[in-house]
């Protein structure tokens, strides 16, 4: 029998059109049973069939085809060809850009990608259609972070969060190509026409620093010239002794590094408690501190970390100025002044060549931290690698990177961050810390240097610190019971060295006897030591912690249900 020619175009229209679908439907992943995570429902063959033959009817019976429609304007083709999406998770596993998680919301578990061109699509033809034209269900196509960077050569990432519930809008202008965001909020004026005061909508959209608040309140403010004035005549007095300095530490650097690794500290009289409770509970676990330097900051702390059994170095020169008591909140005077003492010291074992573990006092360690980053498939490809601080607040954007834990690999980008930080210490002087500075610092030699950076995320538990002790109680109540043992812990978010002692004793970190750690003893033992390199611990170490209650909100070794909550509103850490 002889087939009648439109039939022969409806059957070929109908096999191109079904074979179109089903590749479509498989190569976004769908098996015949599998409705897929990017939504549409539960397919199967029989359903897309029957889908296509009332569509055909309905195309013989007379009615218009639909035109295919693109998703984005040609009039920005230029940067935007086509759209697709991909998980957050898968998306940033794929490329580990080193910052950690911070919205895990339900409304930001996809990544939006843009392509400029044809060619920078993924591979296959209704993929290709599916993300440069609208598909009947409105959906937009989502691929495995794989497929959707297949053919991308360059790939440029946008990190956002709106900030407390803002009405904020994201402008992408194809034009000469910038790294870093220009900011407009809708704030006043002073009068010198400075923004000033909170974010009001009958303002007009200004111009502003990008680290500024809904209160108007700016992050990172300009040096005055006192602050710049102070800095250059701190930063004189090193660049003239650098020489001599270099000369010393490198003798002493030489027989305290271990496979071209040093552990970095910086103490001063008023903190030396802290170094000594290190000290102490390192070598009733077992460690070896012998590739520990610490930079002392006075003559009395250089003689009790000697008396420690640890190598030490005192620069007259550059520490002299700087304050021997200890701070007595976080940013104050001293606890300004001694960021100086950390960027110098840093910067010194940098310059001679050596990879560095840089640590405060307030650290204890579980694991030897240094197996974390040496020979570890998971940082070996980052120049520097931070605790997570745990606070996701403008100034610390985009890494939350701890400054008081953090290791760095000897390299031409890393001796050059170092020397522009030192730069910078006006900045530090200005905002009372050298985090913010640094992490500012961070983002710029990233964008225009490579230098890789990472922080290790504060859900990864690895190296919990105070976020974790005020923030993470389910993690502390693991961390106790020993059903999990992290590599350190850093008694950070804690305001002065009196709360950190206490919490350090509940929590079984503190291996110093109560002698050691009055206020006074510090000072009058300095002054008796005949500089015995460890004669001090066998004094002050204790084999066991030193346990003590002092909270039953905060967490603890043991049930502290009797002592007070520091917290009113808090329950009590042990049920």
């Amino acid at each position: 029998m002889k087939v009648p020619f439109a039939l022969h175009l409806l059957l070929c229209g109908f096999c191109f059109s079904f074979g179109t679908l089903w590749g479509m439907h498989m190569s976004l992943g769908h098996t015949p049973t599998d409705s897929g995570e990017g939504g549409g429902g539960t397919s199967s063959i029989s359903g897309m069939a029957a889908k296509l033959v009332e569509s055909l009817d309905h195309s013989v019976s007379g009615s218009r085809s639909h035109k295919k429609r693109r998703r984005i304007p040609d009039t920005m083709s230029n940067f935007a060809l086509g759209m697709g999406r991909v998980a957050k998770s898968d998306f940033m596993s794929h490329l580990d850009t080193g910052m950690p998680g911070v919205d895990e919301r339900p409304n930001a578990k996809d990544i939006m990608i843009l392509y400029n061109n044809k060619k920078s699509l993924p591979d296959g033809d209704a993929i290709r259609a599916a993300l440069e034209y609208e598909t009947e269900d409105g959906d937009i196509p989502r691929l495995t972070a794989v497929d959707a960077l297949a053919n991308c050569h360059k790939l440029n990432i946008i990190l956002t969060k709106p900030d407390n519930g803002a009405n904020q809008c994201i402008a992408i202008v194809p034009n000469y190509e910038s790294f870093y965001i220009q900011r407009y909020t809708r704030v006043g004026t002073d009068k010198t026409g400075i923004p000033k005061g909170p974010m009001m909508a009958s303002e007009p959209l200004r111009f502003t620093g990008r680290a500024i608040d809904e209160s108007g309140h700016q992050t990172f403010t300009v040096p005055n010239m006192g602050q710049t004035t102070q800095h250059w005549q701190r930063l004189q007095q090193y660049m003239t002794t650098l020489d001599d300095m270099l000369t010393k530490v490198r003798r002493i650097a030489g027989r305290v590094a271990v496979d071209n690794t040093i552990v970095v500290l910086t103490c001063n009289l008023g903190q030396s408690e802290l170094l000594l409770n290190f000290c102490c509970t390192a070598r009733a676990r077992g460690f070896d501190l012998k590739n520990v330097l610490v930079f002392t900051t006075d003559e009395e702390t250089e003689r009790l970390a000697k008396a420690m059994g640890l190598e030490s170095f005192y620069d007259k020169d550059n520490f002299e100025w700087l304050p021997s008591d200890e701070a007595r909140n976080y940013g104050d005077k001293s606890f300004t002044a001694m960021m100086f003492a950390k960027i110098l010291c840093v910067r010194t074992i940098n310059m001679l060549g050596y990879n560095l573990l840089f640590q405060d006092v307030d650290v204890v360690w579980y694991r030897n931290p240094l197996e974390l980053f040496q020979n570890n498939t998971n940082t070996n490809n980052f120049d520097i690698i931070f605790q997570d601080d745990g606070a996701r607040s403008f100034r610390f954007a985009p890494y939350s990177a701890n400054s008081g834990f953090y290791y760095v690999r000897a390299n031409a980008r890393t001796k050059y961050f170092f020397t522009s930080q030192i730069l910078l210490g006006d900045m530090v002087l200005r905002s009372n810390s050298h985090q913010d500075t640094m992490t500012a610092l961070l983002n710029q030699h990233a964008t225009l240097h490579g230098l890789r950076v990472k922080t290790m995320d504060r859900e990864a538990n690895e190296l919990p610190c105070g976020f974790h002790y005020h923030r993470r109680k389910e993690f502390m109540m693991q961390m106790v019971q020993g059903n999990t043992k992290p590599y350190i812990f850093h008694m950070s978010w804690t305001n002065n060295k009196k709360d950190k002692i206490k919490f350090f004793q509940q929590l079984g970190n503190w291996h110093l006897q109560d002698t050691c750690s009055e206020p006074t003893f510090a000072k009058t033992a300095s002054a008796s030591l005949t500089m015995t390199p460890g004669e001090l611990v066998t004094t002050c170490c204790t084999a066991e912690p030193n346990f003590k209650c002092h909270y039953s909100d905060k967490p603890s070794i043991r049930p502290c249900k009797d002592s007070p909550k520091m917290e009113k509103k808090d329950k009590s850490f042990w049920p």
